[in-house]
């Protein structure tokens, strides 16, 4: 059980910050800086486009409620904690899939394999939870 509540608060930490850092993408030069420089996920200068602001802050609220939800099942019962890591584990693989077809872009920058590792490593862990 202590490797299920490791499991509920690193997930629910790392996107309750990850929804601040996505919130901060509403300011394109800090967006840039994010996407382009420091974790090199692109290569071409960030721009939002016409509707991008609403896309960021849909993405914020998703990975704030992914968050918010992993820490709130801490106190729940074990039926819903599974039901909560089966969530984390279909969102992991898709979030997986997503980064596996950016590759083809040529905008992707080497830093989408550290965040194709990490996705693979967060589903790969709760995956362990549900053998």
């Amino acid at each position: 059980m202590d490797n299920i509540i490791a499991f509920l608060w690193f997930i629910g930490l790392y996107n309750i910050l990850g929804s601040i850092v996505i919130l901060s993408f509403l300011k394109e030069n800090i967006a840039d800086k994010i996407l382009r420089e420091w974790a090199e996920l692109i290569v071409q200068p960030y721009e939002h486009g016409k509707h991008g602001g609403i896309w960021i802050i849909f993405s914020c609220l998703g990975v704030l409620y992914l968050g918010i939800m992993n820490i709130l099942a801490l106190h729940w019962d074990q039926e819903v904690i599974h039901g909560i890591i089966i969530s984390d584990v279909i969102i992991y693989a898709l979030y997986s899939i997503f980064l596996i077809y950016a590759f083809k872009f040529e905008n992707s920058g080497r830093g989408l394999w550290i965040a194709l590792i990490l996705a693979l490593v967060q589903l790969f862990w709760g995956i362990s939870h549900l053998i």
